[in-house]
C-alpha cells in the first residue's frame, strides 16, 4: 500500500514538473528571433550589443567564433530576449539615405521608434505599423499640427500634446495612450507651493535621564514650502522632492521624583523629503501614494530644561541649555492624497507622516514624528 502511493506520487510530481517546465519554457527558454525576406527564425541567441550597435548589426551566436553578423539589408527584423523589437528601415543620416535598425518602442494605430546614434536619439512616427517614417522635431511644441495629424482620432491625445517632451518616457506613454484612447492626462514635469499644518511630537529615542519617562504632547504648526514632480519613463511613478519650513513652540510641566521640572522647547527646521509618487489612474481626480526618505536641518535649535527643588522657604532653579534634539536629523515619509487636474494647474490634498531620528548616533537625542495635513498647487 505504501509502495503504491509512493509510485503515485512520485509519478504526479514528474508529470507536475514536466507540465510546470513545459508551461513556463517560453518565459525563460525564448531567446530571440530574426526575420528575413522569406524565412524565420525562432529561439535562438542573439546578442545584446547596447543601443547604438543594435541599431547598425544583428549579432547571432554566443561565442566569436560561432557568430554571424547580420546588416540592416540582410534582416528585416529582429528580436532580442528581453523584449526589444528592432526594425530595419531607410532614414536620413548626416544628409545621406541609410538603412539601420529603429528600436520599436510602441506598435498599433500609430508606431513610435528610436534610433540612437552618435548624437541625441532620434524619434520616429509610422501609422498602421508601416514603413512610412516621419521624424520627430526636437521641439515638440511647435509642431502641434504633426501631431494632432496623427492622433485626430482621439480628443484626450491631442490635448495632451501641449505637455508632451521630446523624451523616450514622454512620447511612449502618448502614442500607447493613444493607441488606446485613454482619457488620462499626459505625465508631465510640474512645480508648485505647499501650505499646511503638521503636527509634531517629541518621541523617545535613545534619550536618558529626566526625559525619558515624559509624554510628550502632540505640537500643531503651519507648514510651508515648495515641490517639484518629475515623471520618471512612461509609467505612474514619478521622483518627487520637497523642502518644508516649521516652525514649533513647546513648553512642557512635569514632575520626576518629587521634583518639578519645566521643559521648553523653540527650533524652526528645514525639512527636504525626497519621495517616490505613484499615482493611480483616472481622469481630473487621482489619488497618489508615496513614500521615500528625509532629511531635517534645524535652523534654530534652543531647548531648556528647568528643574526646581526646595529648601526650607528657598526655592532653587537649574537650567540645562544642552541640545536633546539633532540638529541634523533623517528618516523615512509616507503618505497619501488626492491630484485634481483644474484647467492647466493641479491641486493636492495629502496627508503624509514623518519619522525622524537624529543623525550622530553618538549621541542620545530625541526623535521627532510628525503628521503634515497640506493642500499644494501645481503649475
Amino acid at each position: 500500500m505504501y509502495n503504491d502511493r509512493m509510485k503515485k506520487l512520485s509519478t504526479t510530481i514528474f508529470f507536475f514538473s514536466f507540465f510546470l517546465m513545459f508551461a513556463t519554457y517560453p518565459s525563460f527558454g525564448q531567446r530571440g528571433f530574426i526575420i528575413k525576406s522569406d524565412t524565420a527564425f525562432y529561439n535562438i541567441k542573439i546578442k545584446d550589443q547596447g543601443a547604438v550597435k543594435n541599431g547598425i548589426m544583428c549579432v547571432v551566436g554566443k561565442r566569436n567564433d560561432t557568430q554571424t553578423q547580420y546588416t540592416p539589408y540582410q534582416v528585416k527584423q529582429y528580436g532580442l530576449s528581453n523584449g526589444a523589437v528592432y526594425q530595419a528601415q531607410n532614414i536620413t543620416v548626416n544628409g545621406k539615405s541609410k538603412r539601420v535598425f529603429l528600436l520599436r518602442l510602441v506598435r498599433g494605430k500609430v508606431s513610435l521608434y528610436s534610433f540612437k546614434g552618435k548624437g541625441k536619439e532620434r524619434f520616429f512616427l509610422a501609422k498602421d505599423d508601416t514603413t512610412a517614417l516621419a521624424e520627430i522635431s526636437r521641439n515638440v511644441k511647435t509642431d502641434r499640427a504633426f501631431f494632432t495629424e496623427y492622433v485626430s482620432g482621439c480628443a484626450q491625445a491631442i490635448d495632451n500634446i501641449q505637455y508632451l517632451t521630446c523624451t523616450r518616457g514622454s512620447l511612449t506613454r502618448f502614442v500607447r495612450d493613444f493607441n488606446k484612447c485613454t482619457a488620462n492626462p499626459l505625465p508631465r514635469l510640474t512645480y508648485g507651493l505647499l501650505a499646511g499644518v503638521s503636527s509634531t511630537k517629541l518621541t523617545l529615542a535613545n534619550i536618558n535621564g529626566v526625559l525619558s519617562s515624559v509624554d510628550f504632547n502632540s505640537n500643531g504648526a503651519l507648514t510651508l514650502g515648495a515641490f517639484l514632480d518629475k515623471p520618471i519613463g512612461a509609467g505612474n511613478f514619478s521622483f518627487h522632492p520637497e523642502i518644508l519650513f516649521r516652525q514649533n513652540s513647546l513648553a512642557l510641566s512635569f514632575n520626576d521624583q518629587n521634583t518639578a521640572y519645566d521643559f521648553v522647547v523653540n527650533n524652526s527646521t528645514l525639512t527636504t523629503p525626497v519621495l517616490l509618487q505613484y499615482l493611480l489612474p483616472g481622469v481630473r481626480k487621482r489619488f497618489f501614494l508615496e513614500a521615500g526618505f528625509v532629511y531635517a536641518r534645524s535652523l534654530k535649535n534652543e531647548n531648556s530644561l528647568y528643574q526646581y527643588t526646595s529648601s526650607g522657604n528657598n526655592i532653587f532653579i537649574e537650567i540645562n541649555d544642552e541640545p536633546v534634539i539633532d540638529k541634523n536629523q533623517i528618516g523615512f515619509s509616507a503618505g497619501g492624497g488626492i491630484r485634481v487636474d483644474a484647467k492647466k494647474k493641479n491641486w493636492l490634498l495629502g496627508l503624509r507622516y514623518a519619522k525622524l531620528y537624529g543623525a550622530d548616533t553618538k549621541v542620545d537625542y530625541l526623535g521627532v514624528g510628525e503628521f503634515v495635513f497640506s493642500l499644494g498647487m501645481a503649475f
